[in-house]
């Protein structure tokens, strides 16, 4: 594993390689700014040469010159924005797919994905050229000096009230930035976990009050948002007009130097535009605020929310799993608290016990007792606060479990399907290799259902599956289940929206899986299900109360029934063997 620091600074870590690549946009930087003073050297030598020689040759030398440096100053600052996208791109790849592989792993909303996209735009602004521009507006002041002191008096004036400017900006918004961040980022939050309950939205009357919660948050934004804005336009507004009084200040003093022969108009004209050159970066500075403000605003929430991130080592790769799981001492949350200071109880609290490989567990207890938490600790998707969880006697680490999760199959409570087709998300959106879809899809009893639809296995599902029924949706959830015959299935209340055939097919995607050496865990509420297991656990209380054969343990749950054990299923079909034909030609069968 990579070191605390490491594994915790990976936003600093992108960011640090984004400054390092831009020495190279100082570099040009420089080039550029040294050709910005082509027009005030050109103006300078026509003032003070051409018009008193009157030479036309002398003007057109002068004038190829300037066309010259102005061309090469064209492809400066092409070469330093290009550099600077490239930058930013490089910065999203860095850490764009990891942020969103932490989002999928931890059922965040998509807030880190903004933030990500808030600091790649900031990294090519025209605010970042301000930036690197700033730093030679003392070059700029010592030329205005080098004409005259008293230009370089003004100037330099100038110069310090439009930075004392930029300091009181900061301190006058910097608050009213960061609580506007605030106040819309919860609300965006708002609505992205409101619309994941659309339907009890709507079906009971929720709307209203939901939009009342929601305007109170955008309120609040908007309320510092316009505060943080007023003042910034009010900064901003005074800078540009001081810049302006700077230049009319320096005609001015330039005009009497003039008038009294101390200096020529050429220096006059050019100590003007040099000194409005060197306060422009400056005041784009204090205008481009906001923005530097909220980016930093991304960047602190960025790196709260990747500080658990765990870096990937290469490491040895192992063999494909048998499916024996062990429980070693686990005490384990129901979910990652959202803050240290919040700490909830233990949800499984010291829970041992050993699942053979090619073994079937039901596991079975009131609600809230911890069911779905030890399977989401079996598959790696929970991590324990203590003890430990091994998968074939490996210990089920974040590495671990990215090797391993290929080989599990897994149907929630929640069956959540993608935008795509069925065959898509039957094959996890692997490479789909045709034959294997159609085997899971017939295993789990999904093949007549599948067909049924307008374009068989080609029919597109629609996001989050809203082309579907609850019952279709968890049919074709189990059939991903099983996906290139899993050696672990998690089935955690499989039955949930499944009528009588769904049922039947349930059960006998079960022994099939058992007939080829799968371990299969079961989670339902009901002993009928369990009759065909090899075992079944009772939990209550956040600890295994009963474990042991199945018969026994449904006996001496429900004592006033019988349980038939292997009763055959009603409509029982073989495995088919993999048939030659393809996803896009199940639609005629």
């Amino acid at each position: 594993m990579a070191s605390g620091k490491l594994e915790t600074d990976i936003v600093k870590l992108a960011l640090a390689r984004a400054k390092r690549s831009m020495l190279g946009v100082f570099g040009f930087s420089f080039v550029v700014n040294m050709l910005l003073l082509t027009s005030p050297l050109f103006m300078l030598q026509v003032y003070d040469r051409v018009l008193l020689s009157r030479s036309g040759s002398t003007l057109l030398g002068l004038l190829a010159v300037a066309v010259f440096l102005l061309a090469v100053l064209l492809v400066m600052e092409i070469v330093r924005n290009y550099l600077l996208n490239r930058i930013s791109v490089r910065f999203d790849q860095d850490l764009g797919k990891i942020t969103l592989a932490e989002i999928l792993s931890k059922g965040a909303v998509s807030k880190p994905i903004s933030d990500v996209n808030a600091i790649r735009s900031f990294l090519n602004a025209p605010f970042v050229l301000a930036l690197f521009d700033v730093p030679w507006m003392p070059i700029y002041i010592g030329l205005v000096y080098f004409l005259h002191p008293m230009l370089g008096h003004i100037g330099l004036a100038g110069a310090v009230i439009i930075f004392l400017l930029a300091i009181i900006n900061d301190r006058f918004t910097r608050e009213s930035a960061q609580k506007s961040n605030e106040a819309f980022g919860a609300a965006n939050e708002f609505v992205e976990r409101s619309t994941r309950n659309k339907d009890a939205v709507m079906g009971m009357g929720m709307l209203p009050n939901l939009i009342n919660i929601w305007s109170n948050y955008q309120s609040a934004g908007m309320g510092y948002h316009i505060r943080f804005s007023d003042r910034n336009a009010v900064i901003s507004s005074l800078a540009k007009v001081i810049r302006q009084v700077v230049q009319v200040s320096m005609l001015a003093m330039g005009g009497y130097l003039v008038i009294h022969d101390i200096t020529s108009a050429g220096v006059m004209i050019a100590a003007s535009i040099i000194i409005g050159r060197a306060l422009a970066p400056v005041e784009q500075s204090i205008q481009g605020w906001r923005g530097l403000t909220k980016v930093k605003g991304s960047y602190l929430s960025l790196k709260e929310f990747m500080a658990s991130y765990e870096e990937s080592n290469t490491t040895i790769p192992l063999p494909a799993p048998k499916g024996k799981v062990v429980f070693q001492n686990v005490v384990a949350l129901a979910d990652s608290p959202v803050e240290e200071s919040v700490r909830p109880q233990p949800v499984i609290k010291g829970v041992s016990c050993v699942i053979e490989s090619g073994e079937s567990l039901g596991i079975t207890g009131p609600s809230g007792s911890g069911k779905s938490t030890l399977a989401r600790l079996m598959l790696g998707i929970l991590r324990p606060i203590s003890g430990t969880i091994r998968i074939d006697g490996a210990e089920l680490t974040s590495e671990v479990q990215r090797q391993f999760s290929p080989f599990f199959g897994y149907l929630p409570q929640d069956v959540e399907l993608f935008d795509g087709t069925v065959a898509e998300n039957i094959a996890r959106f692997r490479e789909e290799n045709p034959e294997n879809v159609i085997e899971a899809s017939q295993l789990s009893g999904a093949h007549d259902l599948i067909l049924s639809l307008p374009d068989g296995y080609e029919t597109r599902i629609g996001a989050s599956g809203v082309n579907l029924s609850g019952g279709q949706r968890q049919r074709i959830g189990l059939a991903r289940a099983v996906y290139d015959r899993p050696s672990l299935v998690v089935l955690d209340e499989p039955t949930s929206n499944l009528d009588n055939d769904g049922r039947i097919a349930l059960i006998n995607t079960i022994k099939r899986l058992k007939e080829m050496g799968s371990t299969v865990i079961l989670i339902a509420h009901q002993p009928s299900l369990f009759s065909s297991m090899d075992k079944v656990a009772f939990v209550a209380g956040g600890q295994i109360q009963k474990l042991g054969p199945a018969l026994e343990v449904i006996q001496e749950l429900n004592p006033k029934k019988t349980v038939v054990k292997d009763k055959p299923a009603v409509n029982s079909k073989p495995i088919k063997t993999r048939p030659k034909v393809s996803v896009k030609q199940i639609g005629s069968l």
